[in-house]
């Protein structure tokens, strides 16, 4: 269940999605991220007047609050995945006995058309 944003955070959202992603891009792929370079990028990029322990302080938030919405999706698609094996496995042995009651068929059907060709010979 995502939280609710706190609106000093969250001012412009459209923006701050943008932002975020642009800030995400920084982490690549694993072993090309630099904790310290990303950190100084992002002190470097604190808006002017604005102190930048409060900026800094501001960014974690958002990371964490997006990792507790990743969480909370990760869980949801979690249990409704879960959610959908018992169906399937019951989709499964109805398929299975569909396929076996069509080899009963296909085999009868073999079976009279193997004694409708011996009695026309």
């Amino acid at each position: 269940r995502p939280r609710p944003h706190s609106a000093s955070i969250f001012v412009a959202p459209r923006l701050e999605l943008a932002a975020m992603d642009a800030q995400l891009a920084a982490f690549g792929a694993p072993g090309e991220f630099s904790a310290v370079d990303f950190v100084n990028a992002a002190a470097a990029n604190a808006p002017p007047g604005e102190a930048v322990d409060r900026y800094l302080s501001e960014l974690e938030m958002k990371f964490q609050l997006m990792a507790e919405d990743a969480s909370a999706s990760l869980d949801e698609l979690s249990a409704s995945a879960l959610a959908r094996v018992p169906r399937a496995g019951r989709e499964g042995a109805r398929l299975r006995d569909e396929a076996s009651e069509l080899r009963k068929r296909c085999g009868s059907l073999n079976a009279r058309l193997e004694a409708a060709a011996a009695r026309s010979e």
